[in-house]
């Protein structure tokens, strides 16, 4: 009989290969149907207890590689990735912790940013550190990261921003594509995140040279005559946009 072999299930013949049985008869076909039953009913019993039992097994160090996995994705613009590997979502979870994390600094960023602006403009004297020492006992933010923006700013209390404080910058540049993971399929899927989009928006903004946002300049040059600023010369132009 070749590879095949006979075997009975529930007295009633057929023949299946060595490997994925092949159903020939209507019992067979009865089995076959039931499985994916079967497998969804196994797999909902070990999910509760599968990420712990592999935790223990591996001594935690799936955790390292996981985060590892995530930071190393090396997603590039327009891609889309599906995950069909962590039945349990671990490394969607992972990805959307760390993007929590740096789109978290990047809002504290931005909003002690606009106080030290602020502060410089209008001689406040405001001290940074001192402001997060406040948040941190006050009964509304209390964050657990406000401890290490008070320790960035002990270490440089003239920091133009927080995402310039080294250990900062580090923790988010190594967040950065699991962000950009999330916010890409949270929009290929449509749906919104407002917070993290923005975030990742800002921290883009804030480090590029250049943005099309100086075409403002030219705007309001042409409906308002307010003049502009070229980045080839000095000083401050006009042009007659639209000449009779």
């Amino acid at each position: 009989m070749g590879p095949y072999r006979e075997r009975k299930i529930k007295g009633r013949c057929f023949f299946s290969a060595e490997g994925p049985s092949h159903m020939q008869t209507a019992e067979g076909k009865n089995q076959m149907d039931k499985r994916p039953g079967v497998i969804r009913s196994l797999f909902n019993r070990m999910a509760t207890t599968y990420d712990r039992g592999n935790r223990t097994l591996s001594l935690m160090i799936d955790q390292v590689w996981r985060r590892k996995t995530v930071s190393s994705l090396g997603i590039r613009d327009g891609d889309r990735v599906l995950d069909i590997a962590t039945g349990t979502a671990d490394m969607a979870i992972e990805a959307a912790r760390q993007a929590l994390y740096a789109s978290k600094v990047t809002s504290y960023a931005q909003g002690l940013g606009l106080l030290k602006i602020a502060s410089d403009e209008f001689n406040y004297d405001l001290k940074m550190g001192e402001i997060a020492k406040i948040w941190r006992a006050g009964c509304i933010i209390r964050a657990d990261l406000l401890g290490d923006i008070m320790s960035a700013y002990q270490r440089n209390p003239l920091l133009n921003n927080l995402i310039l404080d080294e250990s900062f910058r580090a923790a988010v540049e190594n967040r950065q594509t699991a962000w950009r993971f999330v916010v890409q399929t949270a929009v290929g899927m449509g749906i919104p995140v407002l917070a993290l989009g923005a975030s990742l928006s800002y921290f883009d903004a804030y480090r590029s040279e250049r943005l099309p946002a100086n075409l403002t300049q030219a705007q309001r040059d042409y409906f308002g005559a307010h003049t502009y600023e070229r980045i080839d010369a000095k000083g401050t132009f006009h042009t007659e946009w639209q000449k009779e």
